[in-house]
């Protein structure tokens, strides 16, 4: 599935070619994620389009260590962007795919204050072997989840596995 969140967006519109763009730096769920097409931001519905990505987006030193797992890259984005309420909370699907977002925010113990308050890609692997794909934010105390598919978030006895290095496991 191709899906992303945004880190960060301009909020003036730029013009190219004569049509008006804004620039933005996306967490794409995989790497094929950003890819030129019509996305839908969940949960309000709206239509973006997303006109090229996959440009390179560099870190400040204080991120670097989040940004290895989270991979965000620069995209052009149409102005349809400005109108989605909570963009930052938002995740944008392919528009013909059909699937449900769901959130949870659960206690956890997991000493990485570089990667406090960033969205890094992972799987959530439940202890069936169910896989689900989405994006988990740590916090001091917590991790914020935002799962994509089945019928709830993550619940506990699950693990996620981030997605750009397999050595960084959580157990919710």
């Amino acid at each position: 599935m191709k899906a992303f969140k945004i880190l960060e967006f301009d909020k003036r519109p730029m013009k190219i070619k004569g049509n008006k763009i804004i620039a933005a730096t996306l967490i794409p769920l995989t790497d094929d994620s950003l890819a030129h097409g019509d996305f839908i931001a969940m949960p309000s519905g709206k239509k973006v389009e997303l006109v090229s990505g996959g440009m390179l987006a560099k870190a400040h030193a204080d991120a670097k260590p989040a940004f290895s797992f989270m991979k965000p890259k620069g995209a052009s984005v149409g102005v349809e962007l400005l109108e989605v309420d909570s963009p930052y909370e938002s995740v944008f699907v392919e528009s013909y795919v059909k699937t449900s977002v769901h959130r949870s925010i659960l206690s956890c113990e997991m000493m990485l204050p570089e990667l406090y308050g960033f969205w890094i890609p992972g799987d959530f692997v439940a202890s069936d072997g169910t896989v689900r794909e989405g994006w988990f934010k740590l916090g001091e105390a917590n991790v914020e989840v935002c799962v994509l598919g089945g019928e709830s978030g993550a619940v506990s006895g699950e693990k996620v596995i981030a997605k750009h290095d397999e050595n960084l496991v959580i157990n919710l």
